[in-house]
């Protein structure tokens, strides 16, 4: 974005659990000023993470990352995510797009360190300048490793 000033930020969060089930979520709004007679771009976009333990006895909050603490070792997940994010603000004349990401997760946690994810998504993105609408289904999976 050209001319950029100053960026105001507002994003409010919420972490909730009970038992074996636990809800993430964000919103953010952002305004950027712009120099030289440009209209301020306004963006927004927020997330949900629905949480399921398949196997499990329940979520617990880690004050050391502040949220919700990796679950034991054999504990098994299932995730429902949605993702809605805005980087087109006509008023301003800044077409980055609007993207609207479904997924649904599986996530076994190895030991403490090692958690194994299979993960399968549609992403729908629109009204971005120079490029037509486009859309994508993936599958993929990852073993991810916790320092």
């Amino acid at each position: 974005m050209t001319d950029a000033k100053v960026m105001y930020k507002f994003s409010p969060e919420i972490l909730w659990s009970f038992g074996r089930f636990a809800v993430i979520g964000q919103y953010f709004y952002n305004s950027i000023s712009r120099d030289n007679g440009l209209t301020a771009f306004r963006g927004s976009g927020a997330y949900v993470t629905l949480r399921g333990l398949l196997k499990g006895r329940h979520y617990k909050y880690t004050m050391t990352d502040v949220g919700i603490a990796t679950p034991d070792a054999g504990n098994m997940e299932l995730c429902l995510q949605y993702n809605y994010t805005s980087l087109s603000d006509a008023s301003a004349g800044v077409y980055g797009g609007y993207l609207n990401d479904w997924a649904l997760c599986y996530d076994y946690y190895i030991n403490k360190y090692m958690i194994w994810r299979v993960r399968g998504s549609w992403r729908k993105v629109t009204n971005r300048s120079g490029f037509a609408d486009n859309e994508v289904s993936i599958f993929e999976t990852r073993l991810q490793v916790q320092f």
